[in-house]
């Protein structure tokens, strides 16, 4: 449609003018803050910012030395929790991504509420760093609520971020994962992010797409950033 004075949008189907926010008339729809980060927009879809858990902030700081781009759309066949999960399942990054995990995470509620995983991985040198040879890729995953989880890779101040996200829909969820690039990195860096991205996701989707959801769980002491991670989506039923 075409927006009108700032106050309203011309439907192009039925030539209607509907009202933005609390806009007086029979037709409107409510206004949604949003913050646009190039390749991702996010979407508030809530009055309460207390629930934001430093979003909106880390989104900022991100913007400022990093460009945001898009990797991943796709649809899943499991509700979106399970995929934000995935940062915090530290069981399936050997067996299914074969990457061996150095440190013993540490799972944390930081000062703005999100709940923080850190630890590191054993990796081959990434092609645009200097190293050869095995490489220790530094690993500290926030998940700002049930269905966003924004994960820093690498050494601090040389470290590039992604974005996973998932919305319920029909069948299961929508997965969006966003790269975002330091602007400083060599040109290879921004490709090379996207298409692990897109590797990455294929390889969970093979689980994700021969899950049993009815099976029992059986977790036990090693699974503990995944009970910590299911006690902080609880805790946004409880505020429902």
């Amino acid at each position: 449609g075409k927006v009108v004075d700032g106050t309203g949008i011309i439907c192009p189907f039925h030539g209607k003018w509907i009202g933005l926010g609390c806009a007086p008339g029979r037709l409107s729809v409510r206004e949604h803050e949003v913050i646009d980060a190039g390749g991702a927009l996010f979407v508030r879809l809530t009055d309460r910012p207390a629930r934001d858990h430093g979003l909106a902030q880390a989104i900022a700081g991100i913007g400022s030395t990093h460009t945001v781009i898009g990797a991943v759309t796709g649809p899943v066949g499991v509700p979106p929790e399970l995929i934000i999960e995935n940062a915090f399942d530290f069981a399936h990054f050997p067996t299914v991504h074969l990457i061996s995990r150095l440190a013993r995470p540490e799972v944390t509620l930081d000062q703005d509420g999100a709940l923080s995983i850190t630890t590191a991985f054993r990796t081959k040198a990434p092609a645009w760093e200097t190293a050869q040879g095995d490489f220790t890729n530094h690993f500290h995953a926030r998940a700002f609520n049930p269905n966003l989880v924004l994960t820093e890779l690498g050494p601090p101040g040389a470290s590039n971020f992604v974005f996973t996200g998932a919305t319920p829909a029909p069948g299961g969820c929508v997965a969006r994962i966003a790269v975002a690039v330091r602007r400083t990195a060599p040109k290879m860096t921004a490709s090379a992010l996207v298409e692990g991205a897109r590797h990455a996701f294929e390889q969970d989707l093979r689980v994700w797409n021969h899950l049993d959801l009815g099976a029992p769980a059986c977790l036990d002491a090693t699974d503990t950033p995944v009970l910590a991670f299911r006690a902080f989506c609880a805790s946004f039923a409880e505020l429902a």
